[in-house]
């Protein structure tokens, strides 16, 4: 038996418990209450759902995006938010979102408009 009842797994994954809920419906599991125990394969398989859902998400997300021409102006604001970061907090774990938007900027042909990202990765590492 695993450790997880419905409420402890949607907590650990962030989502609601009714998002749990629903998948394990969806996967025909009946659970009669969120504080039910989950078996450890129900477990496993709520999260395979969930991971599955995300990449779903993040693709349609991303389909949106390129089709409203929206990338352009998601690595401006991302270059933004890692300045103003930077800029106010010299919090060094501003980092991984300078390297990626740094990734962005490339794949869009935006890094000369960016370099100042360039600097402030220097100034970090």
């Amino acid at each position: 038996m695993s450790k997880f009842s419905v409420s402890d797994l949607a907590a650990d994954l962030g989502i609601s418990t009714d998002d749990v809920l629903g998948m394990l419906r969806s996967l025909e599991v009946a659970v009669r209450a969120p504080s039910a125990p989950l078996t450890d394969d129900q477990t496993a398989r709520v999260r395979a759902r969930w991971e599955r859902v995300k990449r779903e998400r993040a693709a349609k997300a991303a389909r949106l995006a390129e089709e409203h021409h929206l990338v352009e102006d998601g690595v401006f604001a991302a270059a933004a938010e890692s300045i103003s970061i930077w800029r106010t907090r010299r919090d060094p774990s501003v980092l991984g979102k300078v390297v990626n938007t740094l990734r962005l900027a490339e794949r869009w042909n935006r890094s000369a408009e960016l370099a100042i990202l360039q600097d402030i990765e220097i100034e970090i590492l």
